[in-house]
């Protein structure tokens, strides 16, 4: 497996859009409060099966939506990401997760972006890069929510497994086509106090990055103890441990610049 680490980015571009100046300061030892309001949608992967052959398409609705705008990955969180659609990951998957972790994504014309902040008092990455017994975030996208997909072997087109657990240990993809070029991905993760500060994004390969395209997305944290036992896993869509289809998968939509986040 082709292992690529995260790399620190001082200054990803020279940002140009007012809702997402940003800071220069990328090392952080304190988490902010910020005002951003969470949207509990559909949570039932079984309305996401896909029409039969000649039948009618069933309408997939809209889990998430992604804003537009470009911040700097610096593991901290810009007031852009502010105003960014938010979910919890609130299904527990797996026994008695210690940890509470919120996610928000964004895009514009050259990559997608994610954002999670995870409150965790006893943060644990004591097993080998990838592995889901270090506390870290499994970031799950099928680009183009190919439902022919059913394991973690058969990801392809565009269907992915992120794992981001610290910048030595972190493995883009896990799952997945491997043939990406280092500056695909931006990854900063901050230690913070209270937990981890997660900042990612990466230029994808087959979606069309306009207004109106739509991903399928679903977010794992493993939550484990020193030494590497996991006591816990949550997930953002689907309480199933392993999203390895895109029918496991929440149906993101990319919102046009300035777009208000519907009801």
């Amino acid at each position: 497996m082709k292992r690529i680490l995260c790399v620190l980015l001082a200054a990803l571009m020279l940002v140009s859009f007012v809702a997402c100046g940003g800071s220069d300061d990328n090392k952080t030892t304190t988490t902010t409060t910020t005002t951003t309001t969470t949207t509990t949608r559909r949570q039932n992967p079984d309305d996401l099966l896909p029409p039969e052959e000649g039948g009618e398409d069933p309408g997939y609705a809209v889990d998430v939506y992604l804003t537009y705008g470009t911040p700097i990955v610096d593991g901290v969180m810009e007031s852009c990401w502010e105003s960014a659609d938010a979910v919890k990951l609130e299904l527990i998957m797996k026994d008695s997760p210690a940890a509470e972790v919120t996610a928000y994504q964004m895009w514009d014309n050259e990559r997608l972006y994610f954002f999670f902040r995870v409150l965790d008092d006893d943060v644990a990455q004591d097993a080998e890069a990838g592995h889901w017994t270090n506390d870290g975030i499994y970031l799950y996208i099928s680009e183009l929510c190919s439902f022919e997909i059913s394991t973690f072997d058969s990801y392809s087109n565009g269907t992915y497994q992120f794992a981001i657990i610290n910048q030595d240990k972190t493995v883009l993809p896990r799952y997945g086509e491997k043939d990406f070029d280092p500056e695909d991905f931006t990854c900063q993760v901050n230690m913070v106090e209270g937990g981890i500060d997660i900042e990612f994004s990466y230029t994808p390969k087959h979606l069309t990055l306009e207004a109106g395209s739509q991903i399928c997305l679903d977010y794992q944290y493993n939550d484990c103890t020193a030494g590497g036992t996991r006591i816990g896993c949550l997930s953002w869509f689907r309480a199933v441990d392993g999203a390895a289809s895109p029918l496991g998968m929440g149906i993101g939509e990319l919102l046009a610049e300035g777009a208000a986040i519907p009801e």
